[in-house]
């Protein structure tokens, strides 16, 4: 668990547990099977209440306002991407299926941003020279393009 996406779960645990805690949760293998639902229930009971003995001293923003990077800080605006980084490795196969769909899904609507800031300069800039030794911009542009990037192009060009 020393992955960097990983920092605010162990920083969360860490605030949140005693060391104490942490040896009744290191013990628990070694304790035979019927002991292991009762220590494990006294363990979530002693850390939630520690929990809310911790908050009660520490009001919001509380404590794990430390751990906030600035482009993480509440109002920064959300990145789904960079949401995804961090929690893949907690999520189901489908759960990750549907946040790399919504990630595809941003990245096309950054393409698209972008096509069309280029096709606006384009448009711009063929207005200006309307000389017919001059090749079209579009195509320029569209030639630089991947084959997929392409067929995006064309898409997106078309529904407008």
């Amino acid at each position: 668990m020393e992955n960097p996406e990983n920092q605010s779960v162990i920083a969360f645990d860490t605030l949140y547990t005693t060391n104490h805690i942490q040896i009744l949760k290191i013990l628990l293998p070694f304790v035979e099977a019927a002991a292991q639902k009762k220590l494990i229930v006294m363990i979530k009971f002693l850390e939630l209440q520690y929990t809310l003995h911790y908050i009660s001293r520490f009001p919001p923003p509380g404590p794990m306002a430390a751990c906030d990077r600035s482009k993480n800080a509440p109002g920064a605006g959300l990145d789904i991407v960079q949401i995804f980084e961090q929690i893949k490795n907690f999520c189901t196969p489908g759960e990750r299926a549907m946040f790399e769909q919504l990630s595809n899904m941003k990245k096309s609507m950054e393409m698209y941003e972008e096509m069309t800031e280029m096709m606006r300069m384009f448009s711009e800039l063929n207005s200006e020279k309307e000389d017919a030794a001059n090749p079209n911009p579009m195509d320029l542009l569209k030639g630089m393009l991947s084959p997929e990037q392409q067929a995006m192009f064309e898409m997106f060009q078309n529904s407008e």
